[in-house]
């Protein structure tokens, strides 16, 4: 459920003419769109957008969480499609981006990212409600066709995962052998934000371990305990910095 609508600082500015076309690069994200929760689990920390659309008409969805392992699922959208959702897009305004007030404790938000050959495109509905009218309900509406939109494509099965170190343990409780060859101390990011970047070689003979664990499932490297979340990166995700 939705929090409580926030007040929108107002920005009016309709497009005119043609609109603007996407790119058509297969590993450019042209539109996003994601709803985050105010307070998150881990889980939805990390589990990718709820749509992300791609230049040759590829979408990468969430699929579902497997334990401690999320999963994502594609579509295919058509150009027509595509050029009917930037002139809808046009008309809502949303090649200019919307400033919305964001000053609500622990709102919810969604946001609706669309490129061009400007740039990327950035709104923001923080508190959005079903059946808001206005500018805030345009953006709303958009948000949801285009959710809905797409053929069913199967599994999405990506070029790289990441494996992010969720949180540390006190020591306490039993603890899983560490699964990677890296030792946590070596992981990307470590101490504060480790996350190691594996091509599908080595993340897939992982899979059933991660399935079968969950956000307290601790994993041990070294005499530390850490819980672990694997995610596949994204057509345009290449190292953890892009998460």
């Amino acid at each position: 459920m939705y929090a409580a609508p926030a007040l929108l600082l107002l920005i009016f500015a309709c497009g005119s003419g043609e609109p603007p076309r996407p790119p058509a690069d297969p590993a450019t994200a042209i539109l996003v769109v994601n709803r985050s929760p105010g307070l998150p689990t881990t889980a939805e920390q990390w589990t990718l957008p709820d749509f992300t659309l791609y230049g040759d008409g590829t979408a990468v969805l969430p699929g579902e969480t497997r334990g401690a392992l999320l999963t994502g699922v594609r579509r295919t959208v058509t150009a027509e499609r595509i050029a009917e959702w930037y002139r809808t897009a046009q008309r809502a305004g949303l090649f200019t981006g919307r400033t919305h007030d964001r000053a609500i404790a622990d709102a919810g938000a969604l946001t609706v990212r669309i490129t061009d050959d400007a740039g990327t495109h950035e709104t923001v509905v923080a508190g959005p409600e079903q059946d808001e009218s206005g500018l805030r309900g345009e953006v709303i509406a958009f948000a949801e066709t285009v959710m809905a939109g797409g053929t069913d494509a199967g599994e999405y099965r990506p070029q790289r995962y990441a494996v992010l170190v969720t949180g540390a343990s006190d020591g306490q409780g039993p603890a899983r052998p560490w699964p990677l060859t890296v030792p946590l101390a070596q992981i990307n990011g470590a101490p504060s934000e480790p996350c190691q970047v594996l091509p599908p070689e080595e993340a897939e003979p992982l899979m059933p371990e991660f399935a079968g664990a969950g956000p307290d499932t601790r994993w041990e490297s070294q005499g530390q305990r850490v819980s672990l979340m694997m995610r596949p990166l994204l057509p345009d995700e290449h190292t953890c910095a892009d998460l």
